[in-house]
């Protein structure tokens, strides 16, 4: 009787240390889980601030590219590094745009679609003299050929543009060049499409949205009349194409013409 009251007693004992063990195997598994819930969230808070600093590296990208494209007139293909943050911009198809950043563990990108309509722009004239467009006032002096020069300014209104090329309705003589007569005189003068560096050039880059050319326009020859005649003058009216992007465009430029003897000093 004896032996199995303390027979029983043992037993009560080991339940009593495999339950201690339960709860603190128990406990354990708790403080574990907890802990781990703790550092993947610190983890998570720090992979927030990488990622807030990669998305911000992606946006300057597509700000320069846009700039790059834009104003600089690139093609929009730029790379660089703000806040220690590397970003490279890409154009895969034309009009899109996708900023690539790998910043810590954070990778981000942000891609973007420029409209891309059909070329609508402008041409205007303005003038590198005293007189105003229209209008080109011209005194042939000392027998010599001087003449005018007018500013032929392209300006994009919408769509995206690459290039202009300019012309006028003259006589092609080449060169940039096209040859006038004005109707019912012996007037004749030549305009010729050159560049800033006076190096002939038809045409100029649209991408930036503005581009100009130089029309120099010369008189070839005129009417030889004795001082007491009458003022030998003409009037003719030059019409100047643009064509961008199988766009066309026009403007007109007004020219007078009056033999120097007649001309104020």
């Amino acid at each position: 009787m004896k032996f199995l009251i303390f027979n029983f007693r043992f037993s009560k004992r080991g339940v009593s240390i495999y339950l201690a063990l339960i709860i603190m195997f128990i406990l354990l598994a708790i403080s574990l889980g907890v802990s781990l819930i703790i550092v993947s969230q610190m983890k998570m808070m720090k992979g927030i601030g990488d990622s807030v600093v990669a998305f911000y590296a992606a946006d300057t990208g597509i700000e320069h590219s846009l700039y790059n494209y834009r104003i600089q007139g690139g093609d929009g293909n730029v790379s660089g590094s703000v806040g220690g943050a590397d970003y490279q911009v890409t154009s895969p198809t034309a009009g899109t745009y996708k900023s690539k950043v790998s910043f810590a563990k954070a990778k981000r990108a942000i891609e973007i679609n420029v409209p891309i309509g059909p070329c609508n722009f402008s041409l205007t004239t303005q003038c590198d003299t005293t007189q105003p467009c229209p209008g080109v006032f011209s005194c042939i002096g000392g027998g010599g050929y001087d003449f005018e020069k007018v500013d032929v300014i392209a300006t994009v209104i919408s769509g995206t543009c690459t290039s202009v090329n300019f012309s006028t309705d003259g006589v092609d003589i080449g060169g940039g060049c096209y040859e006038y007569t004005a109707d019912g005189t012996e007037f004749k003068f030549k305009a010729c499409f050159k560049d800033s560096a006076w190096n002939p050039s038809w045409s100029c880059d649209l991408s930036a949205d503005f581009c100009s050319r130089i029309l120099d326009l010369d008189i070839t020859s005129y009417p030889a009349l004795p001082a007491s005649a009458p003022p030998a003058s003409a009037s003719t009216t030059i019409t100047i194409y643009g064509e961008a992007d199988s766009t066309q465009t026009q403007t007109q430029l007004d020219v007078d013409m009056l033999r120097w003897v007649f001309c104020p000093t």
